[in-house]
């Protein structure tokens, strides 16, 4: 596989979510906002959503953020990882780094992990930003961490270009277990039940052991896997770039459906979210894709005007979504009919999210966006 260098394509890992839940300002920690990266928030969207608040980080803006109390955390592919204050929209504290930072950072164990283009994960103190420790792959790193606890020891896993999958002790960044596959892995490493999901750019879906890295067993896919599965109980989804969808059993790796585009210019660089009823994904194609979970039969397609790598992000009866046509969706998850939209005018690959009546996205013009409802 040719390596990816537009900055569209480039920022197709940095589908990572952040968002504001539960009372007043809550937690969204990870990528897509849980470890099995279902991409689903408990939060809700106001009907006639307005801009409460733009912050410029100085450069594109490929990565999404994650929140822990009232500060969120964002990379920009200037180098540097931000803190931001979540009801100002102010900086808190910044962090220099070598390369760029294209993936969400995560947020664990009162710890920002944040991975770089020069294939190093840094471990940064939450309250200050400073440098606690760090790690160094043999390639660049594209996708974001993930984070696990098993028999209370806290673990970090990630992918890189290297081909590898590293597990690393979370307090010392201390190296467990790695897995090499046979090509470069882009995306997040999904977790759930003691398990690690991941696919890679040698058109293998693999679970492994959570606890040492052993292969369980591969779902073998008829081309590259850029994004990240996410699984959903008893099942797991993921796309492709020769324009499929598979949907498979998260505990054998058994195939239970898939839904190819009939179009050869309808790649999937979208994580999906998943329910239980529902698997949505966003194409190059210009459309956003919703099938039955339990059959993969289409239900609806959302058009837009540009494609479509940001993951959407599923809110009660809404589906909020990004596309490189520079707008911010919303669309009624029955019907895919589009409710509200909001042009920002750069380009946007950047995953939204959402919780308490807000939601939040960023820009390749450098700026970080947050919706919601004006105080009075």
């Amino acid at each position: 596989m040719k390596q990816i260098v537009t900055k569209t394509k480039f920022c197709i890992t940095a589908i990572a979510v952040f968002c504001l839940c539960a009372n007043a300002y809550g937690d969204w920690h990870s990528f897509r906002g849980s470890s099995n990266l279902s991409g689903v928030s408990s939060g809700t969207i106001p009907e006639k959503p307005e801009l409460i608040w733009t912050f410029n980080t100085g450069g594109s803006l490929c990565s999404s953020a994650v929140i822990a109390g009232n500060t969120a955390f964002v990379g920009s592919d200037n180098g540097k990882i931000f803190a931001l204050d979540l009801k100002k929209g102010v900086k808190t504290w910044e962090f220099a780094g070598q390369g760029t930072f294209i993936s969400s950072p995560l947020y664990f164990d009162k710890k920002v992990f944040a991975t770089s283009s020069h294939g190093i994960l840094y471990c940064l103190d939450a309250a200050t930003g400073k440098s606690k420790w760090s790690f160094t792959a043999k390639a660049k790193i594209a996708g974001s961490p993930n984070s696990f606890i098993i028999g209370g020891k806290k673990f970090i896993v990630f992918g890189s270009y290297d081909n590898k999958i590293y597990c690393l002790e979370a307090g010392t960044g201390r190296a467990v277990w790695e897995y090499k596959a046979r090509n470069y892995i882009n995306g997040t490493p999904s977790y759930y039940d003691k398990k690690i999901a991941f696919g890679g750019c040698d058109s293998f879906l693999r679970i492994l052991s959570a606890q040492s890295g052993k292969l369980l067993f591969e779902i073998k896919s008829d081309s590259y896997i850029a994004a990240s599965p996410a699984i959903y109980k008893e099942r797991g989804c993921f796309g492709n770039y020769s324009s499929s969808v598979t949907c498979f059993k998260s505990n054998s790796g058994k195939v239970l459906w898939k839904y190819t585009v009939q179009d050869e210019l309808a790649p999937f660089f979208s994580s999906p979210a998943i329910t239980e009823k529902m698997v949505i994904i966003g194409s190059r194609d210009f459309s956003l894709y919703c099938f039955s979970a339990g059959t993969g039969r289409l239900l609806w397609k959302a058009p837009t005007n540009g494609e479509i790598d940001g993951s959407p992000v599923i809110a009660g009866n809404r589906v909020v979504f990004t596309s490189a046509d520079g707008r911010i969706y919303i669309a009624d998850i029955q019907t895919g009919k589009i409710l509200w939209d909001y042009e920002i005018g750069g380009e946007l690959a950047v995953t939204p999210a959402v919780s308490n009546n807000i939601f939040i996205t960023g820009s390749d013009d450098g700026s970080v966006y947050a919706f919601g409802k004006k105080s009075k």
